[in-house]
């Protein structure tokens, strides 16, 4: 993400949380993450993790397309919602794990696929 994306994501977790008459508190325990995190992605800082990413999202009830500004279409919008409900359970290191082994499937598809 570029720093603007940051900006725009930080502000759009901050509106929504306002909206759903949420502390910075009340979001970081609903989402399972510190209030520093919160605070730190509401200012918009980059390096936010796609775990926390995920977190968020779910814990306010809200597409990660549209947090990040970034409307998409239907099809996509399903396939982010049957991942979030898919690790919803799980722990940080296991999603970690599961993207990062998603992240090889198509670095290796992309490279035998010629």
């Amino acid at each position: 993400m570029k720093t603007a994306d940051y900006w725009t994501l930080g502000n759009n977790v901050r509106s929504f949380r306002m909206k759903r008459g949420l502390t910075q508190e009340a979001l970081a325990e609903k989402a399972n993450l510190s209030v520093k995190g919160i605070q730190k992605v509401e200012a918009g800082q980059g390096g936010i993790h796609m775990v926390t990413f995920m977190k968020i999202s779910m814990a306010l009830e809200v597409s990660m397309d549209i947090l990040a500004g970034q409307e998409t279409d239907e099809k996509r919008k399903y396939q982010q919602e049957a991942f979030c409900r898919l690790v919803e359970d799980k722990m940080d290191e296991e999603v970690e794990f599961a993207m990062e082994v998603v992240r090889m499937i198509f670095y290796l598809k992309a490279k035998y696929s010629n």
